[in-house]
């Protein structure tokens, strides 16, 4: 009679099992740091002029999914503007489309009311790249912890 004790073999799945819980976790909080920080970016280092502040308020990061494994992470400027912003525009006419008139303070402070207006077009400014770096940076940081701990999870 043969007895093969397989308490190692099995020992040896919970190990690796642990191990890769800790590469998981180690996944999702990169995601999870990455668009925050990211996102903390583009609102820190922008070079446009927010006068309303409402671009810079409407950059956002956030986790879509996560689970054990992986997670999905978003970095977004959700203003209806701001991938004109973003990408500049060449010069073109503004006309009324919801109401009657276009009214917006001119530069001298007064109100002006009219039809269309041509616009001059901006340079690009750009925030969204910047943002998409630091992001990169923090997720291959949190990635090497990450992987430390599994390595240290094998190791014990």
């Amino acid at each position: 009679m043969i007895y093969v004790d397989l308490e190692p073999v099995f020992q040896a799945e919970r190990d690796w099992d642990r191990a890769l819980q800790k590469l998981s976790d180690g996944v999702r909080r990169g995601v999870e740091k990455a668009v925050k920080e990211g996102a903390a970016e583009a609102k820190a280092t922008h070079k446009y002029q927010d006068q309303t502040g409402y671009l810079t308020s409407r950059i956002v990061g956030y986790i879509e999914t996560s689970a054990p494994g992986g997670a999905t992470g978003v970095i977004a400027a959700l203003a209806d503007y701001a991938s004109f912003v973003e990408g500049g525009t060449s010069p073109h006419p503004i006309h009324a489309r919801n109401a009657p008139y276009l009214v917006f303070k001119g530069r001298d402070g007064t109100w002006v009311r009219t039809k269309m207006v041509n616009h001059p077009g901006h340079p690009a400014f750009p925030f969204m790249g910047p943002a998409l770096q630091k992001a990169e940076r923090v997720l291959v940081r949190e990635l090497e912890v990450g992987i430390a701990e599994m390595q240290r999870a094998l190791d014990a």
